[in-house]
């Protein structure tokens, strides 16, 4: 998650990525055959035991929704990927040289197999703080326990490894894992491993159907060059969720493969995704939230963070979360039944993008984002959100955003009466309910904390 450690964490981050995708190759990878080789069933073992205890469990209290968590080892031998990379998005990709890894999965699913939807979505644990981190299932763990998903979090890269080896070598001492060339093939194993195994089944007898990617940030960046070089060689995604990538990269669209693109305020003007828009095709699909940040105080919050108590001023609390949760709703069907999400009109900017500009957001007389996907936050609001963080915010603040609330007399003059904030308030997340970019459980609760609110409501 981008802004949970100092930046140079992300750019560290993003240099391996370039590494892990570089053309060069050593002379045994040059000569490496472009066909796939034959694989062998991934290694599994587990459920794994011992040690301080599985290291990123569940904040939530899964079973009370009826969910269990597991933590799996799984291993064999993986390839690394060559070839050059087009300025259309494509990459060659072909499979170089192989080394021998063993990594780890956590498993949560319905304990109850009549609860199973069919579909995984599987994350790339994002490592940018140093250690492996759950931040899109952080955001979407609530629609995807409401509709009976399985998730997996995949440790693909090498600095998660190392991370639970360095913290707990008691429980992960085994673990191995040869370098960020091989983790494309790392997380195709993870996905592999879900139907094709020899020990233990992760699934626990599941049968999966449906299988989505998804990565948030610098993870994004790695799943875009997944799509780009990778799924044509294996097939294994039926879906791909770019949830706020750190580094714009154009994403092919030659593949069936449906995928969505997240789009938040800050990866628009602090990552230079302005500049790297793409239209909308038959296979790509991008939403820009308005008013939504690339992580915020929502998430912190829910997660035990503990960052935000560095940061100055209040961080952004926009509609990040719900917005996510219908982005993975409406791709999932969009998998399942061929039937295309909506298309989400992009927030307008004030400045042309590129050429080193700096690109800065349209804004209204209250200082809120205008196009993008509107939501009440944005529409009813009751403060000004942004993507940007306030000004001289240390590295570690860069990714939250800001919220700025409304003084009482900007909210006297907007809402006279709580009646009327709360009539306003239901309007706008009807209609985004409408247009599909907002679920109903999301809304309901949306209304409710509208309601019991006292904006409006006189002062004795």
């Amino acid at each position: 998650m981008m802004g949970a450690g100092p930046r140079r964490c992300l750019a560290v981050a993003l240099l391996l990525l370039a590494a892990a995708c570089s053309g060069s190759t050593s002379s045994a990878e040059a000569a490496a055959s472009p066909t796939r080789r034959a694989r062998p069933s991934v290694e599994v073992s587990g459920p794994v035991q011992g040690g301080a205890g599985q290291a990123n469990a569940a904040v939530q209290d899964l079973a009370t929704s009826g969910y269990t968590e597991l933590e799996y080892f799984f291993g064999g031998t993986a390839a690394g990927y060559v070839g050059a990379r087009g300025a259309n998005g494509i990459w060659r990709a072909r499979e170089g040289e192989t080394a021998g890894f063993r990594s780890r999965m956590i498993v949560r699913r319905p304990e109850d197999p009549a609860r199973f939807s069919g579909t995984v979505v599987l994350e790339w644990l994002n490592v940018t703080i140093g250690r492996d981190t759950d931040p899109s299932w952080g955001y979407s763990a609530a629609e995807i326990v409401r509709e009976g998903h399985a998730w997996v979090g995949v440790s693909a890269q090498q600095t998660g490894v190392r991370a639970l080896v360095g913290a707990d070598p008691q429980r992960y001492r085994s673990l191995d894992h040869p370098g960020d060339r091989y983790s494309f093939d790392i997380f195709t194993n993870a996905g592999r491993a879900l139907t094709r195994h020899d020990g233990a089944a992760p699934l626990g007898g599941l049968e999966p159907r449906t299988l989505v990617a998804v990565g948030l940030s610098q993870s994004a960046s790695f799943i875009i060059a997944y799509i780009d070089g990778v799924q044509a060689l294996t097939g294994l995604f039926d879906a791909f969720l770019v949830h706020s990538p750190a580094q714009p990269s154009p994403i092919r669209r030659d593949l069936d493969q449906p995928t969505l693109v997240f789009i938040t305020e800050t990866e628009l003007t602090r990552f230079g995704y302005a500049a790297a828009r793409q239209p909308d095709t038959d296979s790509v699909r991008t939403w820009e939230v308005a008013g939504a940040a690339h992580a915020d105080a929502w998430l912190l919050d829910q997660t035990g963070g503990g960052y935000a108590v560095s940061c100055p001023g209040h961080l952004n609390d926009g509609p990040h979360r719900q917005v996510l949760r219908a982005a993975l709703h409406q791709l999932v069907d969009w998998a399942k039944t061929g039937e295309t999400p909506p298309v989400a009109s992009p927030i307008e900017l004030a400045t042309k993008p590129g050429n080193g500009r700096l690109t800065v957001i349209a804004r209204d007389e209250h200082g809120n984002a205008l196009g993008g996907i509107r939501t009440p936050y944005v529409d009813v609001p009751v403060s000004a959100l942004s993507g940007e963080p306030v000004a001289g915010a240390p590295p570690i603040c860069q990714s939250f955003g800001t919220t700025t609330p409304f003084d009482e007399a900007t909210l006297a003059r907007l809402y006279p009466d709580h009646d009327s904030y709360v009539e306003a308030y239901t309007a706008s997340t009807e209609a985004v309910v409408a247009a599909g970019f907002i679920l109903r459980p999301d809304a309901d609760e949306l209304i409710a904390t509208a309601e019991q609110s006292a904006i409006g409501a006189s002062v004795e």
